[in-house]
């Protein structure tokens, strides 16, 4: 058994680790923080990675790999520069809606480690691009006749009395009632969608408490002009969703409604009820994260995060990447990029003159890898059919790149690049979502594997076959 004592670990290699919080270990030269499985790995495969004689021509060292397993972290590593100019929101591990403060100088501790709402299992690092909330006061705060800058319709229906209603840790706005035909409790904000024919995103928690079997919940937007209506069935059990509803390419300047209510005849059961929180009204095909609101719309700014110089670890003549990452697309045309080893320190958001790429082709769902050079674009290994993504779930992806060797792979199904004309010969900066020419709303990363060297066909291929949630 593979048991370190002490709070450092020094590798045959000459690494050093140092023990961190819950069981992670990290890299005192790169940062980098690995589990408890992992470091044995990489320990022992270091006792056959010393230096070895090379004919007399000096000596070569196997190249080791640079890993960040996102779900273990406690925080994001202090390798990385993060940025972001607002508060932001994520699910924690108890399952419940925390905020952390805006990062407008580089504090990777603001970085949100995101969790599943339903399972509370970590989905890792959530990175996403601007966006506003034009809901007032979308977090429902309980008041005893309806919440602040909503308005309330009901036929038969009461609220509940208790003012402390907590969903998700925060306050909320609870129901319960006995329904018959025709009846409905709602609340109604009259809301500025601002832009012509765009499509807007409508989203809500909704979770009804045990008893709440058979009530039906309903999320409407800009009802007042009839334009577009949406509804949901509550959990037949004592569950939480988060709901959202696309508005579609029309203008809008009416009303966004919540409620229950009103087909059929529904009872709520003996002592149960419903609660809805946190509502946001955004441009986009998407729902991101909850932007808190009081009495005017708020913008959360987008998050910049990358790792520079990223020299301890990455080698220019070749190298592969294996990715475990979720991502939603903010539209359904042009390209969005998860990651990029780029050479522009200054704005490392840009791909040129110089970078390679790894992003997804929106109109397709298929995964890429992008070559530019020069202020030239140079080619990609485009995943074929049969390597689609699923927007929200999360897929394994396998890259490399060598000189005349680009290859993507995902489920087993590959792509490749084959120019062979002049490469780039500096890329110090690795970054995380937001580059240039990306139309990405989230992307959440479980885990990033570098290896400095051109992994085999069969190596990346078996990684990228198993997939998860």
């Amino acid at each position: 058994m593979f048991t370190p004592y002490g709070n450092t670990l020094r590798f045959p290699d000459g690494r050093v680790v140092r023990r961190g919080p819950n069981g992670i270990w990290i890299d005192n030269a790169t940062g980098a923080q690995y589990n408890q499985n992992t470091i044995r790995d990489l320990y022992y495969s270091s006792m056959y990675s010393l230096d070895i004689p090379d004919g007399g021509r000096g000596k070569r060292k196997k190249n080791t790999e640079f890993i960040l397993d996102f779900t273990t972290m406690s925080s994001l590593s202090s390798l990385f520069t993060f940025t972001r100019g607002s508060t932001a929101t994520f699910i924690n591990s108890s399952g419940l809606l925390e905020e952390v403060g805006p990062a407008t100088t580089n504090d990777p501790s603001k970085a949100r480690l995101d969790h599943d709402l339903y399972t509370g299992t970590p989905r890792g690092l959530l990175l996403e691009g601007s966006a506003q909330n034009l809901c007032l006061n979308g977090s429902l705060q309980y008041v005893s006749s309806a919440p602040t800058s909503f308005t309330r319709s009901f036929n038969g229906c009461s609220a509940d009395s208790v003012s402390s209603d907590v969903f998700l840790g925060k306050s909320a706005w609870r129901i319960s009632a006995t329904l018959g035909t025709d009846r409905r409790d709602f609340l109604t904000q009259t809301v500025n969608f601002g832009v012509t024919g765009a499509t807007y995103t409508i989203s809500c928690y909704i979770e009804g408490v045990s008893g709440a079997i058979g009530l039906f919940s309903y999320v409407e937007g800009d009802v007042a002009n009839g334009a577009i209506a949406g509804s949901i069935i509550s959990p037949t059990t004592a569950g939480r969703y988060k709901y959202n509803l696309k508005t579609g390419n029309t203008a809008f300047n009416g009303n966004v409604r919540i409620g229950i209510g009103p087909s059929g005849v529904q009872t709520i059961g003996t002592g149960g009820f419903i609660q809805f929180s946190h509502i946001q009204v955004e441009l986009g095909h998407t729902a991101s994260s909850y932007i808190p609101t009081t009495s005017a719309a708020v913008t959360r700014a987008a998050e910049v995060c990358y790792i520079s110089p990223n020299t301890s670890f990455f080698n220019i003549s070749e190298g592969t990447v294996l990715q475990e990452t979720a991502v939603n697309f903010e539209t359904t045309n042009g390209y969005a990029r998860i990651f990029g080893f780029v050479d522009d320190i200054a704005t490392p958001f840009n791909i040129t003159p110089d970078s390679i790429t790894v992003g997804i082709g929106q109109s397709n769902n298929r995964p890429f890898l992008n070559l530019t050079e020069n202020n030239t674009y140079r080619g990609d290994a485009f995943i074929p059919a049969g390597g689609e993504i699923t927007k929200g779930e999360f897929f394994k992806l396998s890259t490399c790149y060598k000189q005349g060797d680009y290859r993507a792979s995902r489920a087993a199904v590959s792509g490749s690049l084959g120019y062979t004309g002049s490469y780039p010969t500096s890329l110090p900066t690795l970054y995380f979502n937001g580059l240039a020419g990306s139309y990405l709303s989230a992307v959440w990363y479980k885990s990033f594997k570098y290896y400095p060297r051109r992994l085999s066909n069969a190596e990346m291929d078996a990684w990228s076959i198993v997939t998860g949630k």
